[in-house]
């Protein structure tokens, strides 16, 4: 499992360079010719949505935990270091939501959370542009990070951003799962980057279903030129939002 997730992520960079405005383009790989998806072109000129393979691959790195029933935030806001040791969940910490987050000396962590087994199911990368992830914690889960000479990753019970208004009908959101009817109220949203947004890179949006079906969206952008990439989506209850951006998401209901 801890493989695949590796080569998994290693291949984004080259997929959305495949997917971003053009889908699959029509060209020559050596002697293999590349014919273009016409219907992934007409899905991410419409809404920056990514289906067919490249949605299937984005797809295989989403743990099934995501569609676990919500949890509650433990209310404790004393951090709690992360290391190569791992935290059990059900014996070192409680069932809960937490909120791990990139420790402000250290220039960035990962984070690793492990099933009962012992087997990898999710990583995640913190850095000074994403530096915190908001995650339901099941009994039996398994967490640790890398170490350094100080904690790099700092766990807590309590939101780091959450549903944070920005201002009437504007909120902001960090990286993480987030239920629809829970943490996000039902309804019709513009998902954008945030103003002044100066990061070069790939953001996703995840929309997971009851069923276990999914869609994904691209948001692209580039400190060199200004792009709009929102995408206007409207969230039904029971619905799934999982946030994989290289910064904060702003969602402005309308």
């Amino acid at each position: 499992m801890q493989k695949k997730l590796l080569v998994l992520l290693s291949l984004l960079p080259l997929l959305t360079a495949c997917s971003s405005f053009t889908g699959v383009i029509n060209q020559r790989y050596g002697a293999r010719v590349i014919e273009t998806n016409e219907e992934a072109v007409t899905a991410y000129k419409k809404s920056h949505e990514i289906i067919g393979e490249e949605k299937e691959i984005l797809g295989a790195v989403l743990p099934e935990f995501f569609f676990q029933e919500p949890l509650d935030f433990s209310g404790e806001e004393k951090p709690r270091s992360l290391s190569t040791e791992p935290l059990i969940v059900g014996k070192d910490v409680s069932e809960g939501r937490y909120t791990v987050s990139k420790n402000e000396i250290m220039q960035s962590g990962y984070l690793t959370v492990l099933d009962a087994e012992g087997e990898v199911v999710y990583r995640h990368f913190l850095d000074f542009s994403k530096n915190a992830v908001e995650l339901n914690l099941y009994e039996g889960m398994q967490l640790k990070a890398n170490d350094g000479y100080q904690p790099r990753l700092l766990m807590t019970g309590v939101p780091a951003v959450g549903m944070t208004p920005l201002e009437e009908g504007q909120y902001q959101f960090v990286n993480g799962v987030f239920h629809v009817g829970e943490q996000i109220e039902p309804g019709e949203y513009v998902f954008s980057l945030p103003a002044g947004y100066h990061t070069s890179g790939v953001n996703y949006v995840y929309v997971l279903e009851t069923d276990g079906s999914f869609r994904v969206f691209e948001m692209t952008g580039d400190m060199r030129d200004w792009m709009d990439t929102s995408i206007r989506l409207t969230l039904e209850a029971g619905q799934v939002l999982y946030v994989a951006t290289n910064s904060s998401l702003t969602l402005t209901r309308q």
